[in-house]
């Protein structure tokens, strides 16, 4: 294909927009010498394929950075060469100087960074390793000069040591990058401190931020919810002679995993997820306000589950009781009662001498000081010495003692050390005296409770919170959640307590009402004597008998839940199925509508079905996962197993997660199977994944011939060659009569227009959920297009590793589209549908070259100037950012002051409100590329309530806020076009510009008057503000409603809206695509009765509108 033309300018705009806005990686060449460096564009990879060194740009950023990169999707970079000296173009170079340093060099020759050795070397090379590291070799003696593990960035990698020198003040430390597009050197830094007792800390500016809590030479006492070390795990080495110390880790259950550092300064624990070039977020440290160094200041105690969280420890109050109630709690604590060793009084209590009081599952404080004095004797050399405050013991480290302030203590609630605070005795005095209270109001208050503890209990038993009084026998977790995974008698309850469970004569387990009636047995068709029930700790209560063994178990009659090591089958001989059921409603156990177990039509699929009708499936099963769920590989953790017996038409399901063990799957009263995974260390437990997850996911949404597309508004569309069925009830949003074929297939039969040796052929599709009701042979890729082609039934072929070729020849039922995964589908089409799309697509390229060239001369001349400012740009922006992976984690920009038609505001720039509470300006959600303008807290959290361009972001940095010549405010991008307006009808010829009210509201004003031509307040996005109102006027069909955002990244409209709904008395509805999801109950004047106060609905029944 010819790509020059008109000079070769396409070309040249083309390569350099490509530089400019991509991060590429160039192709590798083998190793770096003197007399052969890499360039730009080039790259070294390791031995094993696994990480590239070469130059990059970070996202949103033209600089050209050296530096090592893992070789996958990822292209997560681990180091940074240059960092603080980026090259400005695509002339960087690295090579090896005359000296022997490797070197990062511009066009001018000029050393941008060097690896500073300081002895001059001759031959030498450089040779990225396998573990990402890079070494410089010294040719001649073999041996290694110089290493990028001694000089990381913000990455801490398997075998890479943090080090700390106390005697030559050396530390190898983490710093992080100044922000997610910017790797110069942040504020925050992570390494070792060796203050008497190793721990790693975080600094931010020097000042410190979190800690690990002390090193006791197994773990990090501060960190609670990980033994690292018994997973492969850390280890430090500590030389107290010379003074040093040094910290790694090697997990050999899971060697890809790194360590960084974030430009928020958090550490955060990456592990590959199992056969992915992806990776997963385990662990981030700190994890909440607790976890930040001395938030709750000296001698106070931080509890992340208190409210306040900060209280001062026991015989302390807090120093300021003003600040402190308002919540600043950094003055600290002071005691309250001075010590008995400080101070004698005159009423004979030298006598009463200080004491301990014991605190349990405590992140000690920092500044311990460590002796060798064994446990029983650390007590008394903390009492025998009045600067001694307070003391703890632990095996690893010995006796550790406090004599100053005691900063940055927590409360946990698992692990912990126990810790013993030195108070005076009126203060273990007035301890003894409550305690005696606290021991007599539990024996009169507990007859009470236990009186009433036992009426709910007898209620609550073997049945799940709800309304119900009907009793069932069942097993749950014996924990806080007391969740069932099982009911025996759930369609035939009992309706007082007298039931019984026990064994009957002929050796079944059954349940007994009052008169002896069987509600419930296991019906074992032989009888067993001396038979016996055990529940095992799989939750599978299994019943036996002395010569038979096992002869029934709750696993082979499982209710909603489906457990670990339960299998799930089907049997297409007999019909026998085994099946979890729903529950009819969370608080009625019985059989519900919906069912799920295993398909064997040709291609075992995993079925939810409604009534037997299908309402979900998972797509084919591979051998190694189900191809139509995207968004977790669950074999890969440990994962699921489907045995299949073609000959005796039989298969089993069943599943065990080794990282893990508690995962079950429960099948939801609304139809839905919700993974649920018990939060580390708590009784607690969380919906990990749900399916159906959206409505392009219920069974055949977009009937025969149509796909479903999430992201598409509507969601439903025929498949390429297909039209509408019906097209009045497509268009009124009815998609289940699907589509049908637009032009006649060649093999059905051959028109008078010559089309007979035009034969059909197919249209790829990528990334798709494959339609239900294929059919499998075992042929291979080529083979099963050429057998499809030749079969004039078969109007769809995919082929899948694992499953084979396979084709369809009825209706294409339940099609997605996917955006990660999915499988490659070509659908069989009439030559002339081949041919349009071929047309289609001349004309696109042929517009799309005009457009592009006009385009890319734009943007070259947008670049140049925003190159241009960007330095002066760096000198006075301030840089807003949050978490990454968080809604409000933003670029947001520096304040001016107005917006006139004369001084639009660009990106980066911003204003802010009078009181200084909200800023309006760009800003990029998350991990979003896009740009919108919004209204967002000017404080910390940079929450964002209001977005103007929410359906049209723009795409780089050059969008502009300005009046428009009819007085809108209007967003324009960088080809001046308008992406959002204020829409304002009647033209305002006089001057009109924006402010930014201290409620949030952004209000457009005749600037001579002080009337508002419009508010932003009269466009809400998802946020709902004091002094807003959320209105319906039922005469001209007008709302003010709220709509969700689309996803934490994105802030286009998603399926969720709120306001005042269309009933005779006003209530709060929130919607899911125009469905009611959830309502507050009618308004009564006061209050909605069914949720608490704290708002007010004005009506007009005159005017038919109603205000919230």
């Amino acid at each position: 294909m010819e790509l020059s033309g008109g000079g070769g300018l396409p070309i040249a705009l083309i390569l350099l927009l490509l530089f400019y806005f991509c991060s590429d990686f160039g192709a590798a060449i083998d190793t770096i010498t003197a007399s052969q460096p890499i360039r730009d564009h080039e790259t070294i990879v390791s031995s094993d394929n696994a990480f590239k060194l070469g130059f990059f740009s970070p996202v949103n950023s033209t600089n050209r950075y050296l530096g090592i990169w893992y070789n996958d999707k990822s292209e997560a970079v681990i180091w940074v060469a240059n960092r603080d000296k980026p090259v400005e173009d695509a002339s960087g170079v690295v090579t090896i100087s005359e000296d022997g340093n490797l070197v990062v060099l511009n066009g001018q020759k000029e050393v941008l960074w060097s690896s500073k050795v300081s002895n001059s070397f001759t031959n030498v090379s450089a040779q990225l390793l396998d573990s990402g590291n890079l070494v410089l070799n010294n040719i001649t003696t073999g041996g290694s000069i110089w290493d990028s593990f001694q000089q990381p960035t913000d990455t801490l990698m398997r075998r890479m040591r943090l080090s700390t020198d106390k005697r030559t003040g050396e530390n190898v430390q983490l710093t992080s990058w100044t922000s997610p597009s910017d790797p110069s050197t942040g504020s925050f830094s992570a390494g070792i401190s060796l203050l008497n007792i190793p721990q790693v800390f975080i600094w931010n500016n020097n000042l410190p931020f979190w800690r690990s809590g002390q090193w006791n030479g197994r773990e990090f006492m501060g960190i609670t919810n990980v033994n690292s070390v018994y997973l492969g795990g850390f280890e430090l080495v500590e030389d107290n002679e010379e003074g040093s110390a040094y910290v790694s880790f090697d997990f050999s259950i899971d060697p890809s995993t790194y360590f960084i550092l974030s430009s928020q300064g958090r550490i955060i624990q990456r592990d590959r997820v199992s056969g992915k070039d992806e990776w997963a977020v385990s662990y981030t440290y700190p994890q909440n306000d607790c976890d930040i160094y001395g938030m709750c200041g000296s001698f106070g105690s931080c509890d992340a589950r208190g409210k306040p969280i900060c209280s001062c420890l026991r015989g302390f109050e807090p120093k300021n009781r003003e600040e402190w109630n308002r919540g600043n709690w950094t003055g600290g604590c002071v005691r309250r009662t001075p010590l008995q060793c400080e101070s004698v009084n005159k009423t004979g209590e030298a006598d009463k001498e200080d004491g301990f009081l014991k605190f349990g599952m405590i992140k000690i404080p920092d500044f311990a000081e460590r002796t060798s004095a064994p446990e029983d004797k650390c007590r008394e050399l903390c009492l025998s010495n009045c600067s001694c405050i307070a003391y703890s013991y632990d095996v690893g480290i010995g006796c550790m003692s406090w004599r100053d302030n005691l900063t940055d203590v927590q409360q946990f609630y698992s692990k912990g050390t126990d810790f013993y605070l030195r108070v005076a005795n009126s203060e273990l005095a007035a301890d003894k005296k409550d305690m005696k209270v606290v021991i007599i109001v539990p024996v009169v208050v507990g007859t009470v409770a236990i009186a009433i503890c036992a009426f709910f209990l007898w209620r609550w038993m073997a049945k799940r919170k709800g309304n119900s009084t009907n009793r069932y026998v069942g097993i749950w977790y014996n924990d806080k959640s007391e969740a069932v995974i099982w009911v025996a008698n759930r369609n035939k309850p009992l309706n007082d307590s007298s039931g019984v469970v026990t064994i009957s004569e002929e050796g079944k387990l059954v349940v007994l009402n009052g008169q002896n009636e069987v509600l419930w047995s296991s019906n074992v068709s032989n009888s067993a004597t001396n038979a016996s029930a055990q529940l095992l700790d799989s939750g599978n209560l299994v019943l036996q008998d002395n010569i038979n063994g096992d002869i029934w178990e709750s696993f082979q009659e499982p209710t909603d839940a489906f457990m670990r090591w339960m299998k799930l089958s089907t049997n297409a001989k007999t019909g026998e199925k085994v099946l979890q059921t729903s529950w009819k409603s969370p608080s009625d156990p019985s059989t519900g509508s919906f069912s799920a177990g295993l398909d064997l039509l040709n291609i075992p699929q995993i079925f939810i079905w409604n009534n037997n009708i299908p309402y979900w499936r998972a797509g084919q099963w591979n051998g190694r996962e189900f191809i139509g769920i995207t968004n977790v590989d669950t074999v890969y953790l440990g994962g699921f197993q489907l045995v299949e017996d073609s000959q005796e038409g039989t298969a089993s399901i069943s599943f065990e997660f080794p990282l893990d063990p508690s995962t079950y799957f429960l099948l939801t009263s609304h139809g839905r199977t919700e993974q649920r995974d018990r939060v580390d260390g708590k009784d607690e437990w969380v919906v990990r994944h749900a399916y159906p997850e959206n409505d392009c996911d219920l069974y055949g949404w977009c009937g025969a011939y149509g796909i479903c597309d999430a992201t598409k508004k509507p969601i439903c569309s025929c498949l390429r060659g297909f039209q509408p069925k019906n097209v009045q009830e497509w268009n009124r949003g009815n998609w289940t009569g699907g589509c049908v074929r637009r032009k006649t297939l060649q093999c059905e039969g051959v028109n008078r227009t010559s089309e007979a040796n035009e034969e059909d052929g197919f249209l790829k599709m990528e990334k798709i959920k494959v339609p239900d009701f294929a059919e499998r042979t075992y042929d291979s890729e080529d083979k099963c297009r050429e057998l499809c082609l030749s079969n004039c039934s078969c109007i769809a072929y995919a082929y899948a590793v694992g499953i084979g070729c396979m084709k369809w020849r009825d209706n294409l039922i339940d099609t997605q589209q996917f955006y990660g995964k999915g499988t490659e589908f070509y659908i069989r089409l009439a030559h002339s549908e081949l041919d349009k799309d071929k047309k289609d697509m001349k004309v696109v390229i042929t517009v799309s070259v005009v457009v592009g060239v006009v385009t890319m001369t734009i943007c070259t001349l947008f670049l140049w100037r925003w190159m241009v400012k960007r330095q002066a740009m760096k000198d006075k922006s301030k840089t807003l950012q949050v978490d990454e992976g968080d809604r409000n984690s933003s670029n947001f920009g520096t304040a001016i002051d107005t917006i006139t038609t004369s001084r639009p505001i660009r990106d980066h720039e911003t204003i802010t409100s009078n009181s200084s509470a909200f800023k309006f300006g760009f800003f990029s959600p998350g991990n979003s590329l896009n740009r919108y303008v919004g209204i967002w807290y000017n404080d910390k959290s940079k929450t964002v309530i209001w977005v103007a361009n929410r359906n049209k972001p723009l795409n780089c940095t050059s969008g502009v806020v300005t009046i428009s010549e009819d007085g809108n405010l209007v967003v324009l991008n960088g080809q001046n076009q308008v992406v959002w307006s204020s829409n304002v009808p009647n033209s305002v010829t006089v001057n009109a510009g924006p402010r930014l009210l201290d409620t949030g509201n952004l209000v457009l004003l005749r600037t001579n008057s002080n009337g508002s031509i419009w508010e932003s307040f009269q466009e809400p996005t998802d946020t709902f503000m004091s002094k807003m109102k959320l209105g319906t006027d039922e005469r001209t069909g007008e709302k003010l409603q709220l709509t969700s955002w689309k996803d934490p990244f994105d802030p286009s409209i998603g399926c969720f809206s709120a306001g005042i709904g269309p009933s005779n008395m006003p209530e709060v509805f929130i919607w899911t695509n125009n469905s009611p999801y959830w309502r507050s109950g009618p308004w009564n004047g006061r209050a909605f009765i069914g949720v608490q106060d704290g708002f007010d609905i004005m009506v007009d029944n005159q005017e038919g509108t109603a205000y919230l």
